[in-house]
């Protein structure tokens, strides 16, 4: 019994670790890398987090925007005891054959990372749809991490005129919040409604008569089409149909 005991013991003692890889450290690869670590005590597990924060809250970048709240007290730092987080670390490629990803790190040096169970737990990212012309303008901005949030303050210091384009609740929220600032605020929903497909016509309404209050002009039903320069060198949008 001891013989078998003790060789069942190298046994397990010589098995290799398995290597973990989540790409991503939003709430989705956090809550995988926490239960990750948890359910298997052994395991090497590695987040590649593109991000230079280990968290953020992305729900309250309207709020500092509006100064409600500072840019600093939205971000926090996790101490993992079986995690390696890498922040500024992008994944480029995956290899499945080969079971590698590839990532860039904070200095620009390349890096591969092997593994047995790969997350990609990436999130969201602001779409721009292909039908808008020229965005590729320094007034032109989009709302996702701290650093877009830095952007638009520094532009809301000297904007008289901004345009949010959708009506989701980020949306909603940073409208309000730019109004709030003295800002004459446009929002364009290309749906008939405010928030598509959570918000029937009538939640729509209300939702859009508390923002005129706020001071906001909102235009539902009108897709953008192009992005283009004023007379003043101000972009303006031109949009769909007769309105």
């Amino acid at each position: 019994m001891g013989s078998r005991h003790s060789s069942l013991q190298r046994s397990v003692s010589l098995e290799m670790p398995r290597r973990i890889v989540i790409i991503g450290h939003g709430p989705a690869g956090r809550t995988a890398a926490g239960y990750a670590s948890l359910t298997d005590r052994n395991a090497e597990i590695t987040v590649l987090n593109a991000s230079e924060h280990d968290v953020y809250h992305p729900c309250s970048l309207p709020f500092a925007i509006g100064g409600h709240v500072d840019l600093d007290a939205i971000v926090e730092e996790v101490h993992y005891r079986k995690v390696r987080l890498l922040n500024r670390t992008r994944a480029t490629a995956i290899d499945p054959e080969a079971r590698t990803v590839s990532a860039v790190g904070p200095d620009g040096e390349e890096m591969a990372f092997g593994y047995d169970a790969l997350l990609i737990a990436t999130g969201s990212r602001p779409v721009v749809p292909a039908a808008i012309e020229s965005t590729d303008r320094p007034e032109v901005l989009t709302l996702r991490t701290p650093h877009d949030a830095a952007a638009i303050i520094e532009r809301a210091g000297t904007a008289r005129r901004a345009v949010v384009v959708g009506g989701s609740a980020i949306g909603l929220e940073l409208s309000s919040e730019l109004a709030g600032r003295g800002i004459s605020t446009t929002l364009v929903e290309a749906e008939t409604t405010l928030m598509p497909g959570r918000l029937d016509p009538d939640m729509s309404s209300a939702v859009e008569r508390h923002l005129g209050a706020d001071g906001v002009d909102v235009v539902t039903g009108c897709p953008v089409t192009a992005i283009r320069p004023a007379d003043d060198d101000r972009a303006v949008l031109v949009r769909a149909g007769d309105r």
